[in-house]
C-alpha cells in the first residue's frame, strides 16, 4: 500500500546514502506500514498568517544514548500538548528471514528535521562504530535563528534512522518520527529518559523559539524571541 498517496506532500525519508532499490520491498512496506499511520494522520501544514506567532516547541539540542535492549513499537515518549504524534519501527534492513532484531553495533545514524510540510529542512549523517551505551548528539537549526528564513522552516517533525547489524552481521534498521504541534504553550515537549527504539533521550535543551512573520512594504521580516525556560 502506498501511504504517500494519501498525502503527496509527505516523504518517508530512508537514509540518504542508501538507494531505495537496496531495501527489500517487504522491508519498505513494513516501514511504511508502521510510519504510514502517522503520516496519514498529519493534515499537512496550514498556511501561516502574517502576524501570527508560531513556536518551535521542539528542543534546540539533543543528546542520545543507544540502548540495544530496547525495541519498538511501542514508543516510550509521552504524548502531550507539544507532540502531535509519534511512530517507530525496528525491522530487518534487507532480508525478511531475519529473526534476531537486537543489534550489536550501529554504523550509521541519519537525523532529519522536517518543516511545516514535513519535507526535509536539515539532514545530518553520523557514521561510526557505535556500541550499546554509546552517545551521540544533534543541534537543531532553531539554535541558530539566522538560518530560519520563513515560518515554514520551523521544525514540525524529527526523524531518526539508525542502521546497525545483529550478532550474525545481518543488517537492521530502526526508524522513528515525532511530529510537533508548534503550540507556544507546550513546554517541555520531551523529557530525559524517554526513548524510541534503540535511542534514549538523555539530555535535552528545551528552549522554545517564538517566530512571528511581519509584513513590510515589499517583503516579509521575521521576529524571533526565545521564551524563558
Amino acid at each position: 500500500m502506498d501511504f504517500s498517496a494519501h498525502n503527496p506532500s509527505i516523504e518517508c525519508n530512508v537514509p540518504s546514502h542508501v538507494e531505495i532499490s537496496e531495501l527489500n520491498s517487504l522491508t519498505m512496506r513494513l516501514i511504511l506500514a508502521s510510519l504510514g499511520l502517522l503520516l496519514i494522520r498529519f493534515d499537512g501544514a496550514s498556511a501561516q498568517v502574517i502576524g501570527q506567532q508560531i513556536c518551535a516547541c521542539s528542543p534546540s539540542y539533543y543528546e542520545f544514548t543507544l540502548n540495544f535492549e530496547q525495541f519498538c513499537p511501542p514508543v516510550n515518549i509521552t504524548q502531550n500538548n507539544g507532540i502531535q504524534d509519534r511512530s517507530c519501527v525496528v525491522t530487518p534492513y534487507s532480508s525478511t528471514n531475519v529473526t534476531d532484531l537486537v543489534p550489536v553495533v550501529v554504523t550509521s545514524i541519519d537525523i532529519l528535521e522536517l518543516g511545516q510540510g514535513l519535507r526535509v529542512l536539515v539532514q545530518e549523517n553520523i557514521a561510526g562504530h557505535f556500541r550499546d551505551g554509546d552517545t551521540f548528539n544533534y543541534t537543531s537549526l532553531t539554535a541558530v535563528p539566522g538560518d530560519i528564513v520563513g515560518t515554514t522552516d520551523i521544525p514540525r517533525g524529527l526523524q531518526i534512522n539508525v542502521v546497525g547489524s545483529n550478532q550474525y552481521g545481518e543488517p537492521l534498521i530502526n526508524v522513528f518520527i515525532l511530529t510537533f504541534t508548534n503550540n507556544c504553550g507546550a513546554y517541555p515537549v520531551i523529557e530525559a529518559g524517554e526513548s524510541a527504539g534503540w535511542t534514549t533521550f538523555v539530555s535535552i535543551l528545551n528552549q522554545p523559539l517564538i517566530v512571528m512573520e511581519t509584513a513590510l512594504r515589499n517583503s516579509h521580516a521575521l521576529m524571533f524571541e526565545y521564551r524563558p525556560s
